[in-house]
């Protein structure tokens, strides 16, 4: 359907443009009609080209997130189900709540 919509808005600013070429300007409308038409393809291209790239990629970027996300809520809830029952030293002098317990189950 977005296809056919967009040929049919395709064609109708082709006839519109043709319809609205003056005598004596015929190489002047052409060329800004042919700039115009090579910058959108252009963009068109590229964005094209970008969004697959994104969602090609987009596996190795949800990916990792979620690994560091199950992790650090691991690592908390471990650490205060078990957090200084099982292993009384220090885990960290720079981090004084951080547990042995929590380290281990992340």
């Amino acid at each position: 359907k977005n296809m056919m919509v967009s040929f049919s808005l395709y064609t109708l600013l082709m006839m519109v443009s043709v319809l609205s070429l003056r005598k004596g300007l015929y190489k002047y409308q052409i060329t800004q009609y042919t700039w115009t038409m090579v910058t959108i393809c252009i963009v068109v291209f590229q964005t094209q080209a970008v969004f697959h790239l994104i969602y090609a990629g987009l596996f190795w970027f949800v990916l990792p997130s979620a690994l560091v996300i199950c992790n650090d809520i691991m690592a908390y809830y471990c650490g205060q189900l078990l957090g200084k029952k099982l292993i009384r030293r220090r885990f960290l002098e720079l981090s004084p709540n951080k547990t042995w317990e929590g380290f281990l189950g992340s």
